[in-house]
């Protein structure tokens, strides 16, 4: 039976775009990928309509183009080859953020994300927590499998009120009596 051309069209729009790539052959965001993504995903086209997206294994290394996405609520953008967090000036509404696995060495640029209530920072290169204060909401860190080396780099989750779930497993922490006292 042939395929008629709603078919043919269907099928080819829901095909995963392709990334542009720089002089290097590395993968960057583009507001046009963005939007394809979005239509693949069977979101909005208009981007401050849609609540979340998708932009996970990707291979990208720069968090850009999201300026017009400011009613976003989660963000998925794990097992990319990002280095810094940055990119997210208007995200405001943010209440979950997914970047583990990446190459992120520093927690930074999130103190307005005031909203956030979960993040996942596992599986990256962090040695220190830090750049959190004024999360007040966040519930839920995932720093699993980072280069964490003792407490005294954990201290900044002492001051965040609502934390009830901390995830610190597979790192290099190693201050064995300090360990009870200060998680108790």
């Amino acid at each position: 039976m042939p395929i008629n051309s709603f078919e043919k069209d269907d099928k080819a729009r829901k095909r995963a775009p392709d990334l542009e790539r720089d002089e290097n052959g590395h993968t960057f965001l583009t507001e046009q990928y963005i939007k394809e993504i979005c239509d693949l995903n069977g979101q909005f086209e208009t981007p401050y309509l849609n609540d979340t997206l998708y932009l996970h294994f990707k291979g990208f290394a720069k968090i850009e183009c999201l300026e017009k996405y400011t009613h976003l609520k989660s963000i998925w953008l794990e097992c990319n080859g990002l280095k810094r967090i940055e990119g997210l000036d208007f995200q405001y509404k943010l209440r979950m953020l997914m970047l583990h696995q990446n190459t992120i060495s520093k927690i930074e640029n999130i103190c307005h994300l005031t909203k956030l209530v979960k993040i996942n920072l596992s599986q990256n290169f962090i040695k220190k927590i830090e750049g959190l204060k004024g999360l007040d909401l966040l519930t839920t860190i995932d720093l699993s499998g980072n280069l964490i080396p003792d407490t005294k780099s954990c201290e900044e989750l002492l001051y965040l009120p609502s934390l009830a779930s901390i995830d610190l497993k597979n790192n290099v922490i190693d201050d064995g009596d300090n360990i009870v006292p200060f998680f108790s």
